[in-house]
């Protein structure tokens, strides 16, 4: 099997806030990369590898007072990815049975915020209204990966 990497960099809010527009409340939104390299067959230990070494390769950076992103390639990758989309972290309206058990575990209360995809009008819409209330960042973290499978020639 043939397989693609995707994966997240990650923006959190400085706060949970009101994302009045839809009535929820977001914990912070991410930018989905698919990386253009095609893997076969990967095991647990080259997926690492190569995931870590993809996801060094791109540095996302974020700045809240112009609103704006800022993508660092490294020579090797450059032309190499694509924005395959976005999403917005959703906090859950009530709080589940696994958050209550994971808030007593850690002794402190914690949101949890499931990511729910979204189109770029939304994204760029949230980030224009909202584009203050998240964290200035130099290096956005990856939290998510997929494989993207493909058939099984190319």
């Amino acid at each position: 099997m043939y397989y693609q990497l995707e994966f997240d960099k990650s923006l959190n809010a400085s706060v949970v806030f009101l994302y009045k527009e839809k009535n929820e409340l977001l914990s912070g939104v991410s930018i989905w990369l698919k990386f253009d390299p095609v893997f076969y067959g990967l095991n647990d230990k080259d997926l690492d590898q190569n995931l870590e070494s993809l996801c060094k390769s791109v540095r996302v950076s974020y700045d809240n007072q112009k609103k704006s992103f800022s993508f660092e390639n490294h020579e090797s990758i450059k032309g190499k990815y694509q924005i395959l989309g976005y999403s917005k972290d959703v906090v859950e309206k009530v709080e589940s049975e696994l958050t209550k058990e994971l808030n007593e575990l850690v002794g402190f209360k914690a949101t949890m915020s499931e990511p729910v995809m979204i189109e770029a009008d939304e994204f760029n819409s949230i980030i224009e209204n909202y584009g203050p209330l998240f964290e200035n960042d130099n290096s956005l973290q990856s939290c998510a990966y997929r494989r993207h499978e493909w058939s099984s020639q190319i």
